[in-house]
């Protein structure tokens, strides 16, 4: 057993670890408390030579001190006497002690920070949670005696008793590593006292306006963010549309209702930095909100929204859209110089969004290039899609359409990993307007994409429609990775019924795993082509539809309107790992179909609604509007596209993303608990079942008035650990940042802008019917199936029957209608 001493000796202090350079791995975990009266949120550290303060977690001299992988291990031996727990990231070790941690930075020799806790239990337990399953081993010398092997990890690290009644937890928060105080009721607050000692600093702290604590100067500068503090003040209401909040706050997050503590750090004359803090309920408990990790402007003295973003799996982000500004931040890239009065812009940003890693325009010397998506290949390429106007639209030798044919073209282009070439880029068109607004990539490579076309003479080939039928149809076309096209044809239907519009537009379009094609869009058609539809008939005026063909494109494996007696439109399409489609997008009337609601009312103007079918498109597994008394997803008079995105993370949850003008919008944790201007972004997360709202918030600024657009939400996604970046546009300067790239408004009538949220909810598990999917109540004798994220550490082997009730540990319990709960055998 390790002998924990309570102090480092001289030779501890001065020694650097051995253990700098080894791998580790970890997972991201999120964490939800009761019974705890308050908690303090304080990020590990920052250390930055710049001037004016950054919130990020810990950065150096503008590099980040961020693990994309955080775990937790005992000292079996690996590490000197003394140290009981070890963690690491790419430029960083920590030691953990009982009454401390000591920080090593790689390439420094010795330690650089230490921080302790005065007056604290000088014996606190130390409890590891979460097991990541994961081991290591390591050969210290050639002698096996030396050997350590089998040491586990583990997702967080707990100082139980730090101080009487106050918890300490460690824990890997979307790739940084960070520390909770957690406080129980009755519990004293004020008796944290902690003692940083920075082996290159200066000695010289104080407190910014933020509230964030500096020690030293310049290079060697420390900067401890400022503490956040959260207790609830409300219950949760009855009406269905889960919790609320009247909360007015600039900081991070909040949740159920929960308020913020005022609080700041007090430094005392000894060295030591405690807590101020303002009035609380010591009785009431506590719940973790989610938190704003990151948030920026983008943009100069024009318009400038960001219609996509999109993440790929080094965790770089990338955001694309328009921009009329002469000065939007460009660097790095294609091209600096804006081609005419409004260019598409591509920006690829790090993981932690702390660095343009390239920013170009995208355009020739006409208005109106745009992009609408954006997706990363196999060979980390950004493909892009879009509509231009310009003659000059810069196309590559071998594009499949070398010139513009009509007054708005398509457009594909492919941006290699620096942004700093066009490996392809092609037009695609007639000779009227014709607009690409979606992509999905291909096993193959090959590139899917749909759009609206109005040209009689549009490219086609082996197409399913061969003739444009109505005053406009969906396109859809695929481009192989030699860069020519394979597959063209029309989608759409004569205009039957004189209620309607006559016109279509694909508004996304995605691909399973097994190759099959999945459409969604808006049709103004009676005679739009339906296969085994959910609903039969045109509903009237506009109707949004779901389409799903074999992967050749030729036969239409089903196709359904979904829509109410007025105008509807789709926009956001993703497909599940079921190969259930889900579809979002706005209505205009209380007859849309709902098929087991979250929210069965329409509360009015026009409302938002999610919907997923089933893989044989025979039925809808939910349907529901999302909404409140004002308007949601509409476009506007600068862009007719709805604002409505979709995202879907490995559990099934969907993010939904878009505007709102409802004071009354749904609200659960919210990060702003109420609408700023006339309309504001939104972002919400139903689960797999569509039968919870998990989190929800309104995001935007104060802007009031009429200047042609609206503050809306054009692009959402979703890491597998739950980060969501949310982007669109924004029309005045005072949107809540963090750490901004930008942090001002860019002048013009719009800018773009990028939001990071870090969701913070616990592990959610949603049970489903197995043969419907549905959730809710179960009929007696049902196979439940139930959908969730490391449910179990590992898998077992079941022998003999019955099933096993346990699964490495795991056990469901199920209550039936008469009260009595058994628990339940288990398979996967």
């Amino acid at each position: 057993m390790t002998k924990y001493p309570t102090q480092e000796t001289e030779e501890e202090r001065a020694a650097g670890p051995e253990y700098l350079n080894r791998s580790w791995l970890i997972r991201n975990w999120a964490w939800r408390a009761s019974g705890v009266a308050l908690l303090l949120v304080v990020g590990i550290l920052t250390r930055d030579g710049s001037p004016s303060p950054r919130l990020s977690n810990a950065t150096r001299g503008g590099k980040g001190l961020l693990a994309s992988t955080i775990s937790f291990e005992p000292n079996l031996g690996q590490a000197e006497e003394g140290i009981s727990y070890l963690a690491r990231g790419q430029s960083y070790t920590l030691a953990f002690r009982p009454q401390g941690i000591t920080l090593y930075l790689a390439g420094e020799q010795g330690p650089s920070l230490r921080l302790q806790f005065a007056g604290a239990n000088r014996a606190p337990r130390l409890e590891t949670l979460d097991p990541l399953g994961s081991y290591a081993n390591y050969y210290l010398d050639e002698d096996p005696a030396y050997w350590v092997s089998s040491v586990p990890s583990y997702g967080r690290l707990l100082y139980r008793d730090l101080y009487p009644g106050i918890d300490l937890l460690w824990y890997g928060q979307g790739g940084w590593i960070e520390y909770d105080f957690l406080v129980a009721p009755g519990a004293d607050p004020t008796q944290i006292a902690m003692v940083l000692e920075e082996t290159r600093a200066d000695g010289t702290r104080w407190v910014d306006r933020s509230g964030n604590l500096h020690t030293g100067q310049g290079e060697e500068a420390w900067i401890l963010r400022a503490p956040v503090i959260y207790q609830p003040i409300s219950e949760r209401k009855a009406n269905g549309n889960g919790p609320t909040s009247t909360s007015r706050l600039p900081r991070p997050s909040m949740a159920d209702g929960s308020r913020q503590i005022e609080g700041t750090y007090h430094l005392l004359e000894n060295g030591e930095i405690r807590f101020s803090l303002g009035d609380y309920d010591a009785t009431r408990p506590l719940v973790i909100d989610p938190v704003l990790e990151f948030s920026s402007y983008f943009g100069g003295i024009g318009m400038d929204v960001a219609n996509v973003v999109r993440v790929d799996q080094s965790g770089n982000i990338y955001l694309a859209g328009e921009t009329e500004s002469l000065n939007f931040p460009t660097r790095n890239g294609f091209t600096s110089t804006i081609g005419g009065a409004g260019d598409a812009f591509v920006i690829k940003l790090n993981p932690s969004g702390t660095a343009i890693l390239f920013s170009t325009f995208l355009g020739g010397r006409n208005p109106g290039d745009r992009i609408w998506d954006l997706q990363i290949d196999a060979m980390q390429r950004i493909v892009v899609c879009g509509e231009t106007n310009s003659l000059n639209f810069p196309v590559t030798e071998d594009a499949a359409q070398r010139f513009f044919r009509g007054n708005t073209d398509g457009f594909l282009s492919v941006l290699t990993p620096d942004g700093r070439a066009l490996a392809y880029s092609t037009y695609l068109g007639g000779s009227l307007q014709d607009i690409a607004y979606s992509l999905a990539i291909e096993e193959a490579g090959s590139v899917v994409l749909t759009g609206q076309t109005r040209s009689s003479n549009f490219p086609i080939l082996q197409a399913l429609q061969p003739q444009l039928l109505g005053a406009s149809d969906v396109f859809l076309t695929r481009i192989d990775p030699q860069g020519e096209i394979a597959l063209s044809t029309y989608l759409g239907g004569a205009d039957l019924d004189p209620s309607g519009t006559g016109e279509e537009i694909g508004y996304s379009v995605a691909v399973d795993p097994e190759g099959n094609i999945y459409l969604a869009g808006m049709t103004g058609s009676s005679g739009f082509p339906t296969v085994r539809p959910v609903q039969p008939r045109f509903g009237g005026v506009e109707d949004g539809f779901v389409c799903k063909l074999d992967p050749h494109g030729e036969t239409i494996l089903y196709s359904t309107f979904l829509g109410s007696s007025r105008s509807d439109t789709l926009r956001g399409l993703v497909v599940d790992a079921f190969g259930q489609a889900c579809v979002s997008g706005s209505t205009f009337f209380a007859d849309f179909p709902t098929v087991a609601a979250l929210q069965a009312t329409y509360r009015g103007n026009t409302a938002a609604f999610v919907a997923k079918l089933s893989a044989a498109g025979n039925h809808l597994i939910f349907s529901t509007f999302l909404g409140g008394t004002g308007p949601e997803n509409i476009g506007t008079l600068r862009s007719t596209v709805p604002s409505s995105a979709l995202a879907i993370d490995r559990v099934g949850n969907l993010y939904l993303a878009g505007k709102t003008g409802s004071r009354d919008f749904p609200m659960v944790a919210p990060l702003q608990g109420e609408l700023h201007g006339d309309s504001d972004s939104f972002v919400s997360v139903i689960d797999s079942a569509g039968s919870s709202l998990l989190f929800s918030t309104f995001f935007g600024s104060r802007f009031t008035g009429v200047n042609w657009v609206d503050e809306r939400a054009m692009g959402v996604a979703v890491t597998p650990a739950g980060t969501v970046y949310l982007a669109g546009q924004v029309l005045q300067n005072d949107l809540v940042t963090r750490r901004p790239l930008q942090g001002t408004y860019g002048g013009g009538l719009s800018d773009a802008f990028l939001a990071i949220i870090s969701a913070g909810q616990e592990n959610r598990l949603a049970p489903v019917s197995a043969a419907s999917y549905v959730g809710g109540t179960f009929a007696p004798g049902s196979i439940v199936s139930i959908f969730g994220k490391d449910l179990a550490p590992m898998s077992e082997l079941a022998s003999t029957l019955p099933l096993p009730t346990s699964l490495q540990g795991t056990r469901v319990e199920v209550t039936d209608v008469g009260g009595v709960t058994r628990e339940a055998p288990l398979f996967f």
